[in-house]
């Protein structure tokens, strides 16, 4: 069930478990004007055996999403507001543990002028958390630069830059950490390390396409806490994480990309990462990473 732009709630397949539900969806079109989802579900838990996933009793994801059809509004733009509403009884952020009801509230608009492309999020988020109040942001960004058609290797240059909130004081009744509802993964590189909680991220990076079928992407991405008074919060279940010691600064991770279509059923993907912990992260139990991850995709 990816919404938007798939990065808040999205299919996770960088885990190789995909988000699934159960409940009920609608949807409502006016061809070439504007799109309305909305829908209730639950989130499935998935047994061993066969036929034997179930409803999660604990946890609820209702929302609804408004999609404007491209160039309604401005030319070769689509814009979407969307309403997401989570319930988990048993949430975990850096100090506390406890039932969680949060609303998100976003605005997004994605798409093309010229060479120019460009995808803007902002989300807001109200609730509750263990008695306490919620009040977290998150922003992210992609822009990016096609050099003219004709150019050797028809190369890109983008720029990616996110920012999620932390908790800055623990002690005034609100909780400042962003939490996706039902986040694409990974974001960050499919090393997925990291969540969207706590962090802030730039990635510049240079995309190449030396055939029709081969796309090449590289480019080093350092990381920060958005304070220092949170943890960094763990890809998969945006459970707290490493507590770096000192210095916002996380690390930076060097990322290589390469994607293949064979044929028009047939894909390969290559992500490899190299990630440099900083002293504040080793000192806080962390320590450097190499991924590696190849996929293949099958279509029928």
């Amino acid at each position: 069930m990816p919404l938007g732009n798939g990065k808040l709630a999205g299919l996770r397949d960088g885990t190789n478990v995909r988000f699934t539900y159960q409940g009920v969806r609608g949807t409502f079109i006016l061809k070439n004007k504007l799109r309305v989802d909305a829908f209730a579900v639950r989130p499935m838990l998935l047994a061993q055996g066969a036929f034997d996933d179930r409803a999660n009793p604990d946890r609820f994801f209702n929302g609804v999403t408004v999609s404007a059809a491209k160039g309604l509004i401005l030319p070769d733009t689509q814009i979407d507001l969307y309403h997401y509403d989570v319930y988990n009884k048993v949430a975990k952020f850096a100090l506390l543990a406890g039932q969680e009801r949060r609303e998100s509230w976003g605005l997004r608009i994605g798409g093309k002028s010229g060479p120019w492309d460009y995808d803007l999020e902002a989300t807001y988020q109200t609730g509750s958390f263990a008695g306490e109040r919620i009040r977290a942001w998150g922003i992210n960004s992609d822009l990016g630069y096609s050099l003219p058609k004709g150019t050797p290797l028809r190369p890109r240059l983008g720029i990616r830059f996110d920012a999620f909130s932390g908790d800055t004081n623990s002690r005034d009744h609100t909780l400042g950490t962003f939490a996706p509802p039902n986040p694409r993964l990974p974001l960050f590189g499919d090393a997925g390390y990291l969540n969207f909680s706590n962090i802030v991220d730039v990635y510049p990076n240079l995309t190449l396409r030396p055939a029709k079928t081969l796309t090449l992407v590289a480019g080093p991405e350092p990381f920060w806490r958005q304070t220092q008074n949170d943890a960094t919060y763990a890809g998969p279940t945006n459970f707290p994480g490493i507590r770096p010691i000192g210095s916002s600064y996380i690390g930076i991770g060097y990322n290589a990309q390469a994607d293949w279509a064979v044929t028009k059923n047939l894909s390969y993907r290559f992500f490899f990462t190299r990630f440099l912990a900083s002293g504040a992260f080793k000192a806080g139990g962390g320590r450097s990473s190499d991924y590696l991850g190849i996929w293949q995709e099958i279509r029928f």
